[in-house]
């Protein structure tokens, strides 16, 4: 009896060591893997857009960007096409930021479309200098416009991650204002920015081309090919993204090396700075008909009478609409 009972409490031993043991690597391994969590540096990262196709055609005045992966954030602006990439540390609840890393960066890369092929790249978080607190923290450019010679973009930045990034009166946020081709600007930047929105858009239209059922007939069109229209520009339907057919329109006749890419469209624009809401009409309305025929058909609807005219171009749109004033 006393071998079996001393038995029994060795095996019992036994257990309790190996259960004891195995607590041990349970709770090692949940300790470890907290403080790798808690110790392990922590990054934002974006991608750029890639492979972009950039081309410039009719005098100079119309850009066609288009992209087979669709990656990555892009601008559309007079001289450059943009996009950018970022790795900046996540900065947590620390009550003093680290200084910027070595390995940390907010690139931006500016396709020139003036010298094809070319580019410019800098690093923002670089150019802010070597005691830089504030990061982007995923935040992503807005574009300005173009004033004056350059494409303007801003960008706010954080030293520590906070929701009122927007809040320029906390000293943990700024905005910064700065061009595509890497001239930076920190002071006074709010009123810089006020002046270039008090600028009257270059896309304004002078005319509604809502009126007569015209937008509706253009947009009409413009789907049937999966494109959809932009007060700028064309961009493809989102729904139908890489299904967009300009086979069989003017625009394929006139530019097939332009037409090809088409299909993987990301902005068809006209460059702002040689911008004309007549030509830019004019262009569509001949561009997308069928091979071979002027223009789309288009007719202009009386709100009040139901007559109808039809429209071959932006002056006879313009006459109709002096013709028709709205009741």
């Amino acid at each position: 009896m006393k071998k079996v009972f001393g038995g029994m409490k060795r095996h019992c031993k036994m257990v309790c060591i190996f259960l004891a043991s195995f607590v041990a690597v349970v709770l090692a391994y949940q300790w470890g893997h907290s403080y790798l969590e808690s110790n392990s540096a922590k990054y934002n990262d974006e991608n750029p857009a890639t492979h972009l196709n950039i081309q410039v055609f009719d005098d100079q005045k119309f850009v066609l960007v288009s992209q087979k992966n669709s990656e990555g954030y892009i601008y559309f602006g007079q001289d450059y096409v943009t996009t950018f990439s970022e790795h900046s540390l996540f900065t947590g609840d620390l009550k003093t930021p680290p200084l910027i890393g070595e390995e940390e960066f907010f690139k931006v890369i500016s396709y020139s479309l003036n010298h094809l092929g070319q580019k410019k790249e800098f690093d923002i978080y670089r150019l802010l200098g070597k005691d830089n607190t504030y990061r982007s923290f995923g935040k992503v450019p807005d574009s300005y416009g173009y004033y004056n010679g350059n494409d303007y973009l801003t960008l706010y930045l954080q030293k520590i991650d906070k929701d009122n990034y927007s809040d320029l009166k906390d000293s943990n946020n700024k905005r910064i204002l700065f061009t595509a081709k890497g001239e930076i600007f920190q002071d006074d930047v709010e009123s810089k920015i006020k002046k270039l929105e008090e600028q009257p858009s270059i896309y304004d239209l002078k005319v509604d081309w809502g009126r007569g059922g015209i937008n509706d007939q253009l947009e009409k069109n413009l789907s049937e090919k999966h494109l959809t229209m932009l007060l700028y520009g064309i961009s493809s339907d989102i729904k139908n993204k890489r299904q967009v057919d300009v086979s069989g329109t003017n625009f394929a006749r006139l530019y097939p090396d332009v037409a090809k890419n088409m299909k993987y469209i990301e902005k068809l624009y006209f460059r702002p700075k040689q911008y004309n809401e007549r030509e830019w009409f004019d262009k569509i309305i001949h561009w997308f008909a069928p091979e071979g025929q002027e223009v789309m058909e288009l007719y202009a609807t009386d709100e009040t009478t139901g007559e109808k005219t039809q429209i071959h171009s932006y002056d006879e749109f313009v006459t109709w609409i002096k013709a028709h004033p709205k009741n």
